[in-house]
C-alpha cells in the first residue's frame, strides 16, 4: 500500500511540473530607462497575473532589458521598483497566444518630498518584435460566433489567404480542419495544441478530421492562426500553423453548459418535397459543459470539459429509370 501512495506522490509532482518552451506561451520584454533615456540597470521587474496570482519577477540587464519567456496566455501587469527612482506600473494588458508583447518603462527620479507611484507605462500596440503574420480568434469569438457542427477550426477563414479545401463542408462526413492556406493543400498546415502536436496524420481519411483532438469551442481559451513568415520552432508547415490553447482553471470557479439542437419538427422540407410529403429526418443533439477552478489558490488548478454529439438522419434522393421504349 505503502509503495502505491508512493507511487501516486510522484506521479502528482511530475504533473505539477512546469512545463518549458511550449509554443502557445507567451513572452514579456521591454527597456528600462530613465528620464534622460539611458538604461537602468538592475531594475525589479514583477509581472502578475490577475486571473491566476501567477508572479514572476525578473532584474534588467546592462542594457536596461528584461524578459518573460513561456509566460501562459491570460491578463497581465507589471511593475518596476529600484533604488533612487520611482516605482511604476503599465497598464493592464493581454497576452494572447504566441505573442511577443513589448512593455517599456521611463522612470523619474525620486525626490524626498514624493515616491508616489505615478509613471504608467504604454503598452505596444503593434507587435514588432516577432517575424510571423497572422491572426488571434478569441475567446468571445469562439463561442458566440454560429459554427454549424461547433468546429472551431471553422473560424481560421476570418483570416487573409483561407480558403476551404475540396473535402471541406458543413455534412457530416466532410473533414474537419481542412483548409488551403497559401496555395497549399490541408495536409502542409500545422495543428498545434497546448504546444503539442495535434496533427491527425495520413492523407487517406485522417479520421474525417486534420486534428487528433478536436476541443469544443467553449474548451478552447483562443487560437493564432500564422499564415506568414513564422519562426523556426513551428517548423513542417508550409501553409499556415493553428496554434491554440486549451482554457484553464483561475482562482473563481467558473464554467458552462450548452446543448445544440436541430430537430426534423423544425427544419424545412428542402427544394424538393418527396412524393410520400414525409420530411427527410434530421435530429441533432450537441450538449456539454465546462468546469474550472482552484485546486490550491494562486498555484493549481483545474479544468474539465465534455461535449456529446447525436444525429438521427436520413437522406432524400431521385433516380430516373427509362422505361421499355
Amino acid at each position: 500500500m505503502s509503495r502505491i501512495l508512493s507511487l501516486l506522490f510522484t506521479l502528482v509532482l511530475v504533473c505539477m511540473t512546469p512545463c518549458l518552451a511550449q509554443f502557445e506561451a507567451a513572452t514579456v520584454l521591454g527597456t528600462v530607462r530613465d528620464a534622460s533615456g539611458a538604461s537602468v540597470v538592475r531594475a525589479r521587474v514583477t509581472l502578475r497575473n490577475a486571473s491566476t496570482g501567477l508572479t514572476l519577477t525578473a532584474d534588467s540587464s546592462s542594457a536596461g532589458e528584461y524578459v518573460f519567456v513561456n509566460v501562459p496566455i491570460g491578463s497581465y501587469r507589471l511593475d518596476v521598483e529600484v533604488a533612487t527612482m520611482r516605482p511604476a506600473q503599465s497598464e493592464p494588458f493581454t497576452l494572447t497566444v504566441g505573442a511577443r508583447q513589448r512593455v517599456d518603462f521611463d522612470l523619474v527620479t525620486a525626490t524626498a518630498q514624493s515616491t508616489s507611484v505615478d509613471v504608467v507605462a504604454s503598452v505596444g500596440l503593434v507587435e514588432a518584435d516577432s517575424s510571423d503574420r497572422g491572426q488571434v480568434v478569441r475567446t468571445a469569438q469562439i463561442t458566440e460566433l454560429p459554427l454549424n457542427g461547433r468546429a472551431y477550426s471553422e473560424l481560421v477563414y476570418l483570416s487573409a489567404g483561407i480558403v476551404p479545401g475540396p473535402s471541406a463542408g458543413q455534412s457530416a462526413d466532410s473533414r474537419e480542419g481542412s483548409f488551403i492556406a497559401n496555395g497549399l493543400r490541408s495536409t502542409f498546415n500545422n495543428f498545434i495544441l497546448d504546444g503539442l502536436d495535434n496533427n491527425y496524420y495520413g492523407t487517406s481519411n485522417q479520421g474525417f478530421s486534420n486534428q487528433s483532438t478536436q476541443l469544443p469551442p467553449d474548451a478552447v481559451a483562443e487560437f493564432r492562426v500564422v499564415t506568414n513568415n513564422m519562426s523556426a520552432e513551428y517548423g513542417r508547415s508550409g501553409g499556415a500553423t493553428v496554434n491554440a490553447a486549451m482554457r484553464s482553471g483561475t482562482n473563481q470557479i467558473h464554467g458552462s453548459a450548452w446543448e445544440f439542437f436541430r430537430n426534423t419538427d423544425l427544419n424545412a422540407v428542402g427544394f424538393f418535397r418527396p412524393d410520400s410529403g414525409i420530411k427527410p429526418r434530421l435530429n441533432r443533439n450537441q450538449f456539454g459543459v465546462t468546469l474550472g477552478g482552484p485546486v490550491w489558490k494562486n498555484r493549481t488548478f483545474w479544468f474539465v470539459d465534455y461535449e456529446g454529439f447525436r444525429q438521427v438522419s436520413s437522406t432524400l434522393s431521385f433516380a430516373t429509370l427509362p422505361n421499355t421504349a
